[in-house]
């Protein structure tokens, strides 16, 4: 009987001990970092290749194993099309003082005089001893969202270089630029690569271009340009489905 009284007090310790060794390793558990986006600032005019600055909120106890940055072009009507997307894994070392994101959007993913919204989030990854080696648990942090705009483009003296498509009318195109007229064409008809590719449409001499195809049922194509790509991929929809018998698909867009 002693041996049972004692057997149960020492079960009855070991649980407050484990739980209070649980409620601190639950009070101690980290969380995602929330992310504080100190460039660019919100609502303001920045360039298309403009500065990402970010650093984690280390008022709280906070981790971050990956860092995942969405810019989205904001369109009216609420149809939103992702630009650009990157994730990355970190980080070995945290600090307030010291940014974890310090770069610039590439060149060419964003478009001059359009509303943009800047996404940033972390996700913190640890394994559920509890349960499973096996098992991971991933949460996401915060998301911190800044709303920027880009500057209007700036244009080239003397004009921007002739731009025109060449098309197989099967599927296959290619899109030249150049100097000249004939360089341009030379270009488009070499990244086409067929034998049975031909210029199409007249060289033009807008900021950008873009094609719009549909390749179901037959071949319809339509080019637009624009000082915009939102523009010259609009116009680019229209001249193809007026004479499509379905939607189309704009597959290129390019500017200068």
């Amino acid at each position: 009987m002693p041996f049972q009284r004692t057997s149960a007090l020492l079960s009855l310790a070991l649980g407050v001990v484990a739980l209070l060794f649980g409620a601190q390793v639950a009070e101690a558990k980290a969380k995602p970092c929330a992310p504080i986006i100190d460039t660019p600032k919100s609502d303001t005019s920045v360039s298309t290749q403009f500065k990402i600055t970010v650093r984690p909120d280390m008022t709280q106890n906070c981790r971050v194993d990956e860092i995942r940055v969405e810019i989205t072009e904001i369109v009216p009507g609420g149809n939103n099309r992702q630009a650009y997307y990157s994730e990355a894994e970190c980080c070995d070392f945290l600090s307030i003082d010291t940014p974890v994101i310090d770069r610039r959007v590439p060149e060419g993913v964003l478009e001059p005089d359009t509303r943009y919204s800047l996404k940033v989030q972390f996700l913190d990854r640890t394994f559920n001893i509890l349960e499973s080696m096996d098992t991971i648990r991933a949460e996401y942090g915060p998301l911190a969202v800044v709303p920027v705009r880009t500057k209007p483009a700036q244009r080239q003296s003397g004009g921007f270089d002739p731009m025109i498509f060449a098309l197989d009318m099967n599927g296959r195109f290619g899109h030249g630029r150049g100097e000249t007229v004939a360089q341009a064409g030379n270009t488009a008809l070499d990244y086409c690569g067929a034998q049975a590719c031909r210029l199409v449409s007249d060289p033009v001499r807008q900021r950008c271009h873009a094609l719009a195809q549909r390749t179901r049922g037959g071949y319809w194509w339509g080019v637009g340009a624009g000082s915009t790509a939102t523009a010259a991929r609009s116009r680019a929809q229209d001249f193809c489905t007026d004479a499509a018998p379905g939607s189309c698909e704009t597959v290129y867009t390019y500017c200068q």
